[in-house]
C-alpha cells in the first residue's frame, strides 16, 4: 500500500470503530493485540502472498514429481523469451526444409495479398499467445495429430480455407456476371432504374470486381418488384434477374458464415503452424535454461490440483503447511485457471467449517475488473465461484458506505453508472437478432446470462454517505466541439481544429484541461500533489506530461520516472557500448557520447567533430570527451562493471553536475547503481552480459515514485487502481466501447469446419458478426463493453472531491466510445451548453504532511565502497596487529565499551576477548579498571541506563562518499546522543572537530 503507513492505520481504526459501534478504542486495541500475538505464536500458519507466489511454493514442493531440477529459476520476462524463441525459429529454418518451405509459402501468400513479406512483427505478436491459458487446448489438439503429421494437418486446413473462399467468391461472381450481362443486353441505363445511379441493381458490377459486401444490398430487391423501376415504367428485367437473385441468396446465406470464418482463419493460418513450432522450442528452452516461465507455473498447479481431486491434503503435506482459512483479494482479476487450481483447496477447507465465523473471504468488485488482457475473469466473482462452492455455502455482502469521496462525487457516480449500464446493456442486446434461436439460447443460457449481465453487475453500484462525509464536491463534464476552418472578413482562419485532424482534438482537450488545472491551483487552493490525470495508454500519458511541463507544472509519471530516459544514464550506456564494440562499428557510439556529453555540459559542438569517427581512436577525442576517460579507458576495461560505472560517472562529471543548484541526475544514478548490483548478483559476467540484461529488462525500470513530492501525477487507469486523488482529470474520455480492432482473441471452434483444432486465435473484427463464430464475437464485444465501462468506473471512483471529464463532440449522435455514453447519460444538460458543472467546491484538502527532504548535492562515489558494508566483528585482525601496542589497547577498549552499558556486563566481554587471544590474562585487571572508570562517569551512566535504542560502531556515508563511524549512538525518539571514546592523555581540537562532524551528519539525517 502506498502512502504514510501510520495515517493508513489510523484510517482503518476509524473505519472499524464506525462499523462496529460495540467496540471502543481500548477494546479494539486489545483485540488487535490478541490477533497479533496469535499470528506471531505460529507464524508459519499465516501467509500473505500473491497467487503466483503461492503457486511457486506448491511447485517447489512438487519439483521432483514434476521432473524439475531443484535449482530451477523462474523467468518473469516473457518479452525476452519471445525474442529468443523467434531467433531460435529463424536458425531452425536452416535445419528443417519443411519449416523453410512453410515460411516461403507464408511470404508468398503475404506478397500476393499486397503485404510485406516480412512476417516477424506479426509472428512476435502471436508468439505471446503461446504463454496464455487458452493456448493449452490448441496445443493438446495439435499434439493429438502426432508430431509427424503437423505440417500435413495445417496444410489441409489452409488448403480447405483457400478452396472454400475461392469457390464461394466464384459462385457469387458467376451469378453477378449472369445478372449484369442481362442488364447490359437489355439496353437499360442507370437513369432507367429507381434511384438511378444508386440503384442496387448496379451493385452487380461491384460483386463481379470482388466487392462482396454489395451482395446484401442487391438481395434487398429479391421479390420486391416495385423498387426495381419507377412507377409507370415496364419491368422487363424482373422475370429474368429475380430467379438469379434467389440463387444468389441461397449461395450467400448457406456459405457466408463459413466463408467469413475461412477468411479470418487464413489471416493466421500460416502463423498457427509457426506458433506450434514455437511451443516445441519453448519446451527445449525450459530444459536448456533450467527455467520455468511464470505462465507454466499455473498449468503445473492445475495438474496437481486435478490429481488431488476432492482430497488435496497431500498438497499441504508436500508444502509443509496447512491453511484452514483463505482470503482472496481483488478476486475480479483472478483467471479461470487460477481459480480451478484453488477450487479444490477451498472446497476441502469449507468442509472443515468450525461453526464460529465465516471461514473464508472472497473480496472483489466486478465493476473494477480491468485486467482481462491478463486473463482476469470478472464472471468468477459475479457467478462462477458461487456456483462452484454451492450457493448454500456462500454469504453475499457489500460495503455500502463510501469513506473516500465527498457527497456530490458519491451521488454523481451512483447516478452515472445506473444510466450507462442500462444504455450499454440495451446496445449489446440489440445486436442479437430476435429470429436467431440458437444465438438467443446462447445469450440467455444459465451459464452466461448475458442479456442482463451489465445491469446486474451494476445493480450494486449505489454507495451511501456516512455521518462524517464531507459536503460538496464538483463534477465538470466538457464536450470539446470542433468546427471546420472558417475565414473571417480578412480571410484569416481562426479555428484550425477540424473533424479530420485528431491531433488538434488532443491539443484542444489538453488546453481545456490546463485551464481547469490552473483554476484549481490558483483559485481553489488545491496542491499539485492532490491532482491525478488518468489516461488509457502510455502514449496519452506522454502527451499529458508534455503539456503540463510546458505549462510550468511539476509532474510525476511512469515515463518521467523511467531510468533509461535520463540523459546521464543514456551517456553511461553508450560509453559501455563504445567500450565493447568493434572499431568498425564504433562511429555511432562515439557520436552519441560526444552529443550527450555536450548536451549535459551545454557545450557547442562543431559538426566537423562528427566526421571520420570510425577511423579516430578514442585517445584522440580528448577535445570532445573527458581526458580521464580517453586516457584510461583501456585500463578501466578490465574492471568489474559496478566499479567501471563509478569511473565513468566521475570522469564525465555526472557526480558533481549541478543545474539550478541541484544535481538532477542523482536519483537516476543511485537507482542505476542499484540496478547494476542487481544485474551482477549472480556473479560478475562482464559488460556485454550487463548490456544484454539492460536491453532485455533494465531499460524498463522506473524510479520509485516520490509520494511526498508536490507534483501532479499522470498515470494510466490500470495503474491508478487502489489510489485516491483529491481531483481526478480524465481528459481523453473517448476510448472505444468495442475494443481495439484486429486485437487477438481465442475462439472455440466447436460446430465449425475447424472443430478438431479445439480453439484458435483470430483477429477481432466486425466481419466476424455473421460468421460461424458470431456468438463468440458478440461475447467478446460484450466483454469489451465491460472493459470500457469498468475503466471509467475505476477512474471516477479515484476522486475525493473533484472530477473533470472531457470528450470530443459529434455532429451526428452515436454510441461508439465511452464519452458518447457519458453524453447520453446527461444529454439534457448538453442541449444549451458544451459543459455541465455539478456541485460546489469543498474546502477539504488531502491532509498530506510536508516532509523535510534530505538533499544530496553530489553523487557519492568511492573506489572502496565495500568498506561501508563491513561488519564490525569481521574487520581483519591484521589491522589491529599492525598498529602499536597502545593503539591495540585502545581498539580493545572500544570493542568492550561498544558491547556494555553496565559494570556487571564487563567481565563476560573480557572473558571472550581473553579466549580470542586479544587480551592476555595479565591484562584483565587493567582493562576492567579502565572500563569501570569510563562507565562510572555520572552523565554517561545516566545516558546508558536509559531504555533507548543504541547503534554501535556503524558507518555513516557522507555526501562526499566517505564513511564515518562513531562509537555509539543512543536514540531517544528524534533526539540522538553521540558517544565517542578517546583514551589519549589530552583532549585535542581534532577530537572536538570529529564529534562536531558526527553531529552535523546526524542532523543532516533528520535528527
Amino acid at each position: 500500500a502506498k502512502g504514510d503507513v501510520s495515517k493508513k492505520l489510523e484510517d482503518y481504526r476509524v473505519l472499524v470503530l464506525a462499523s462496529h459501534p460495540q467496540l471502543n478504542a481500548e477494546s479494539l486495541k486489545l483485540k488487535a493485540d490478541l490477533i497479533y500475538r496469535k499470528i506471531l505464536h505460529d507464524y508459519s500458519r499465516f501467509s500473505v502472498s500473491t497467487i503466483d507466489g503461492f503457486v511457486q511454493k506448491v511447485i517447489r514442493g512438487f519439483a521432483f514429481e514434476l521432473g524439475l531440477d531443484s535449482g530451477y529459476s523462474l523467468e518473469m520476462n516473457t518479452e525476452k523469451v519471445k525474442k529468443e524463441l523467434t531467433a531460435k525459429l529463424e536458425k531452425l529454418l536452416d535445419e528443417k526444409d519443411n519449416l523453410l518451405q512453410w515460411v516461403v509459402e507464408l511470404a508468398l501468400d503475404r506478397i500476393s495479398n499486397n503485404k510485406s513479406w516480412n512476417y516477424n512483427a506479426e509472428l512476435l505478436k502471436l508468439v505471446g499467445e503461446v504463454f496464455k491459458d487458452q493456448f493449452k487446448d490448441f496445443e493438446l489438439a495439435v499434439g493429438s495429430f502426432g508430431a509427424e503429421n503437423t505440417d500435413e494437418v495445417f496444410k489441409k486446413y489452409i488448403d480447405f480455407s483457400k478452396n472454400y473462399i475461392k469457390k464461394f467468391e466464384t459462385d457469387l461472381t458467376d451469378l453477378a456476371e449472369n445478372a449484369f450481362g442481362i442488364i447490359e443486353v437489355s439496353g437499360f441505363s442507370s437513369d432507367d432504374f429507381k434511384g438511378k445511379s444508386r440503384s442496387p441493381l448496379l451493385k452487380f458490377r461491384g460483386i463481379m470486381n470482388g466487392t462482396f459486401g454489395d451482395v446484401e444490398k442487391v438481395l434487398k430487391l429479391v421479390d420486391d418488384e416495385e423498387n426495381w423501376f419507377p412507377k409507370g415504367k415496364p419491368n422487363e428485367l424482373y422475370e429474368d434477374i429475380n430467379p438469379i437473385l434467389h440463387q444468389l441468396e441461397t449461395v450467400y446465406s448457406n456459405g457466408i458464415a463459413d466463408y467469413t470464418l475461412a477468411k479470418a482463419f487464413i489471416k493466421n493460418g500460416y502463423f498457427l503452424r509457426l506458433m506450434q513450432e514455437i511451443a516445441v522450442l519453448l519446451a527445449e528452452y525450459r530444459e536448456e535454461n533450467e527455467t520455468l516461465l511464470i505462465s507454466d507455473a499455473q498449468k503445473l498447479l492445475n495438474g496437481i490440483a486435478e490429481d488431488a481431486g476432492e482430497n488435496p491434503s497431500f498438497i499441504w503435506e508436500k508444502m509443509g503447511n496447512k491453511y484452514r482459512n483463505f482470503l482472496f483479494d481483488e478476486f475480479q482479476d483472478t483467471s479461470a485457471n487460477q481459480w480451478n487450481s484453488f477450487k479444490a483447496l477451498v472446497s476441502n477447507a469449507i468442509a472443515t467449517h468450525d461453526g464460529k465465523l465465516h471461514d473464508h473471504l472472497i473480496v472483489g468488485d466486478a465493476k473494477q475488473s480491468i485486467y482481462r488482457w491478463r486473463d482476469g475473469d470478472y464472471k468468477l466473482l459475479h457467478q462462477k465461484a458461487k456456483a462452484d462452492l454451492e450457493t448454500h455455502n456462500v454469504f453475499d455482502d457489500e460495503l455500502q458506505e463510501n469513506y473516500r469521496s465527498t457527497e456530490e462525487i458519491i451521488k454523481f457516480n451512483n447516478e452515472l453508472y445506473q444510466k450507462i449500464s442500462v444504455l450499454l446493456q440495451e446496445k449489446i442486446n440489440n445486436e442479437i437478432p430476435l429470429d436467431d434461436e440458437a444465438l438467443n439460447l446462447f445469450w440467455n443460457h444459465e451459464k452466461n446470462q448475458y442479456a442482463d449481465i451489465i445491469t446486474k453487475i451494476y445493480d450494486g453500484v449505489s454507495q451511501n454517505t456516512h455521518p462524517k462525509t464531507t459536503k460538496g464536491g464538483v463534477i465538470k463534464i466538457k464536450k470539446i466541439e470542433f468546427e471546420k476552418p472558417k475565414a473571417n472578413a480578412d480571410g484569416i482562419v481562426d479555428n484550425i481544429a477540424t473533424d479530420t485532424e485528431p491531433e488538434n482534438k488532443k491539443e484542444a482537450s489538453l488546453a481545456e484541461m490546463l485551464k481547469e488545472v490552473n483554476l484549481l491551483l490558483n483559485e481553489k487552493g488545491y496542491q499539485q500533489r492532490e491532482i491525478g490525470v488518468l489516461v488509457r495508454s502510455n502514449a496519452e500519458a506522454t502527451e499529458v506530461v508534455n503539456a503540463l511541463m510546458e505549462a510550468g507544472l511539476d509532474v510525476i509519471s511512469g515515463e518521467a520516472l523511467k531510468i533509461a530516459s535520463s540523459t546521464a544514464i543514456k551517456l553511461i550506456v553508450n560509453v559501455l557500448k563504445l567500450l565493447i564494440v568493434s572499431p568498425a562499428n564504433s562511429a555511432l557510439y562515439k557520436a552519441n557520447c560526444i552529443a550527450l556529453y555536450a548536451q549535459l555540459h551545454e557545450k557547442a559542438i562543431n559538426g566537423d567533430n562528427y566526421f571520420a569517427l570510425k577511423e579516430t581512436p578514442i585517445e584522440n577525442l580528448k577535445h570532445v570527451l573527458p581526458t580521464d576517460f580517453c586516457t584510461n579507458y583501456k585500463i578501466w576495461f578490465g574492471l568489474p562493471v559496478s566499479e567501471l560505472i563509478e569511473k565513468i560517472i566521475t570522469a564525465f562529471g555526472l557526480d558533481v553536475y549541478t543545474k539550478n543548484n541541484i544535481n538532477p541526475f542523482l536519483p537516476y544514478l543511485l537507482a542505476f547503481r542499484d540496478l547494476t548490483n542487481k544485474a551482477s548478483k549472480q556473479g560478475e559476467k562482464g559488460i556485454s552480459s550487463f548490456l544484454n540484461w539492460w536491453e532485455e529488462e533494465g531499460h524498463n525500470k522506473n524510479l520509485p515514485s516520490p509520494e511526498t513530492a508536490n507534483a501532479i501525477q499522470v498515470m494510466t487507469i490500470h495503474k491508478s487502481k487502489g489510489l485516491a486523488f483529491r481531483a481526478v482529470f480524465i481528459p481523453f474520455c473517448d476510448w472505444p466501447l468495442g475494443g481495439r480492432a484486429n486485437s487477438t482473441f481465442w475462439v472455440p471452434m466447436d460446430e465449425t469446419p475447424y472443430a478438431d483444432l479445439q480453439s484458435i486465435p483470430l483477429q477481432f473484427t466486425s466481419q466476424l458478426k455473421g460468421s460461424s463464430v458470431t456468438k463468440y464475437y458478440l461475447e467478446e464485444l460484450l466483454m469489451n463493453y465491460m472493459d470500457a465501462l469498468n475503466s471509467l468506473y475505476v477512474a471516477t471512483t479515484r476522486a475525493k472531491d473533484y472530477i473533470y471529464i472531457s470528450f470530443p463532440g459529434k455532429k451526428k449522435p452515436s454510441l461508439s466510445h465511452i464519452g458518447d455514453a457519458v453524453f447520453n447519460a446527461y444529454a439534457e444538460g448538453f442541449e444549451n451548453s458544451d459543459e455541465i458543472q455539478i456541485g460546489s467546491f469543498s474546502a477539504k484538502g488531502d491532509g498530506i504532511e510536508n516532509f523535510d527532504a534530505l538533499n544530496l548535492n553530489a553523487y557519492p562515489t568511492t573506489t572502496r565502497l565495500e568498506e561501508v558494508y563491513e561488519e564490525t566483528e569481521s574487520r581483519p585482525q591484521k589491522y589491529i596487529d599492525n598498529i602499536t601496542k597502545s593503539g591495540k589497547k585502545g581498539s580493545n577498549l572500544h570493542a568492550i565499551l561498544a558491547e556494555v552499558n553496565k559494570l556487571e556486563e564487563v567481565a563476560n566481554v573480557i572473558d571472550r576477548l581473553v579466549l580470542e587471544g586479544l587480551i592476555s590474562e595479565d591484562e584483565r585487571a587493567d582493562y576492567t579498571k579502565q572500563v569501570a572508570d569510563v562507565l562510572s562517569h555520572p552523565e554517561l551512566s545516566v545516558l546508558l541506563s536509559q531504555n533507548a535504542d543504541q547503534i554501535n560502531e556503524k558507518s555513516i556515508i557522507g555526501i562526499d562518499g566517505k564513511t564515518y563511524r562513531p562509537d555509539k549512538l543512543v536514540l531517544n525518539g528524534k533526539q540522538v546522543s553521540i558517544i565517542d571514546y578517546k583514551f589519549t592523555a589530552e583532549e585535542s581540537q581534532n577530537h572536538v572537530a570529529q564529534i562536531t562532524n558526527y553531529k552535523n551528519l546526524i542532523e543532516a539525517m533528520g535528527y
